[in-house]
């Protein structure tokens, strides 16, 4: 069941909550802090927008489409099972939210846009071709299930389930009653997730592909189509020693990188697979390409820029790695003060990282130029959100 929500909860503006998402537009930097997305220009630092947009919820991702005739981009935002299509216009300064706040019935780990065949898209993030609105999300939830909904007419169109039906999210919070020595499970709050563990790759529904990060360490592969309502596993990736935090696909579509609570990044070669969608057959894939430690605690993101690997982690710092090298860690960038970075986006037609610190709920993030072995620890800029 999708429910359209139409109430809208009164929201303290002054309140100050963590970064739990960030993506860039061009030169533009979308953040979500709790309810609030945030609009910055990346070159001067400045804030452009702050618009209440899910109330009552706490932003986990964006899901952006390419630019239209008129220089607009859509935007897909989401968090627990509330989404909501706004528009980022004259160039990501301003934020025009289209419709009401869609619940789905499961929570929402990830969303891309898909676009027509005949349409040619770039695979990257900061790719930003002209072509005409697509009319479909790929709406991925919490049961290893995606949802191919329609936007404009708010409907779901076809529900496309994995062979292997399991929860994606850990559960870090539980509520338990005790009594005379019988405890009840209350309730869960999957709420307090630290990063999802679902990606999509790929902007059209005949090509695109789902990786899952399951509580019990494997990451799964599998074509999503929407000619057949229940998918294959094509491959079941195995390693890690802690539930899976991030996972992140190369531009190319080659390459794959997971970051764990072992505290660990891992780099796995899966261009064989994704060039078979048709395989009947499941590939144990248990031998990555490389291993990254480094890390003194558990790591929540690790993304793909250039030949490099990003990551950030319960340790506060932001690391550069070049898994080509011996000694992997070629920089560590320091500075947050706290126990975590949260989120992280990267740029990489100009090298630029944002790291989200969340330290006392102050909800500050640093923006860093470049991305390479540096003596220099001062960010380009320090935006107070």
């Amino acid at each position: 069941e999708f429910r359209g929500c139409h109430s809208v909860t009164p929201m303290d503006t002054s309140l100050k909550v963590p970064v739990t998402a960030l993506k860039f537009s061009g030169k533009a930097l979308i953040a979500g802090e709790g309810p609030f997305v945030k609009l910055f220009d990346v070159q001067k630092g400045d804030l452009q927008c702050r618009q209440l947009v899910l109330p009552g919820r706490r932003i986990r991702g964006f899901s952006l489409a390419s630019t239209d005739h008129a220089g607009n981009r859509l935007l897909a935002l989401f968090g627990q099972n509330d989404m909501r299509i706004a528009e980022l216009a004259d160039n990501g300064k301003h934020l025009h939210v289209i419709g009401e706040v869609v619940q789905f019935p499961d929570w929402i780990l990830d969303a891309q846009w898909l676009h027509d065949s005949s349409e040619s898209i770039a695979a990257s993030d900061h790719s930003c071709e002209t072509i005409s609105a697509p009319a479909f999300i790929a709406v991925a939830t919490a049961h290893n299930q995606v949802t191919l909904w329609n936007w404009e007419d708010q409907r779901a169109a076809v529900l496309i389930k994995c062979e292997v039906h399991c929860i994606l999210y850990p559960v870090n919070r539980l509520v338990v009653q005790c009594k005379y020595g019988i405890c009840k499970l209350l309730a869960l709050f999957p709420e307090v997730l630290l990063s999802y563990s679902f990606r999509f790759h790929g902007f059209q529904s005949e090509s695109l592909w789902a990786a899952a990060g399951t509580v019990f360490h494997d990451i799964l592969l599998w074509p999503v189509s929407a000619t057949e309502i229940k998918a294959k596993t094509a491959a079941r990736l195995q390693g890690h020693e802690g539930v899976i935090f991030s996972i992140q696909f190369s531009s190319s579509g080659d390459m794959l990188c997971s970051a764990s609570d072992d505290r660990s990044i891992r780099l796995w070669n899966i261009a064989s697979i994704l060039r078979d969608r048709k395989s009947t057959e499941t590939v144990q894939l248990s031998v990555p390409m490389s291993i990254l430690y480094g890390h003194t605690a558990r790591v929540w993101d690790a993304r793909f820029i250039a030949n490099h690997i990003i990551s950030v982690g319960e340790d506060a710092t932001c690391r550069v790695w070049d898994p080509a090298l011996d000694r992997n860690c070629i920089h560590t960038f320091t500075g947050h003060k706290g126990r975590s970075i949260w989120s992280l986006a990267v740029n990489e037609t100009d090298q630029i990282i944002v790291r989200d610190d969340t330290a006392f709920l102050c909800g500050t993030f640093f923006v860093v130029f470049g991305c390479r072995q540096q003596e220099v620890e001062t960010p380009a800029y320090d935006c107070g959100l």
